[in-house]
């Protein structure tokens, strides 16, 4: 996965409105909005070789949380290709 979709992750996160975060409490989003400022910002360096496995081994599980709210909040299928 590319650094800008992490960012893109965050950015969504943060602009997501209460409601749909509410109902979805088992979703870490201040860490996933605190990565994206890390990632975007630089804060203190970053160590690549700590947060890279991080944020990758986290990916897939974050992926499917977000299929799950988007298809609720659609009221129709996610249609995620996994990309």
């Amino acid at each position: 996965m590319r650094r800008e979709k992490f960012a893109i992750i965050g950015e969504v996160s943060a602009r997501l409105p209460e409601g749909p975060r509410n109902r979805c409490p088992q979703v870490p989003w201040p860490q996933i909005v605190g990565f994206r400022n890390t990632l975007v910002h630089g804060y203190s360096g970053i160590d690549w070789a700590e947060m890279w496995p991080a944020a990758s081994n986290r990916y897939p599980v974050l992926r499917e949380q977000a299929a799950g709210i988007f298809a609720e909040e659609s009221g129709g299928a996610s249609g995620d290709s996994g990309q």
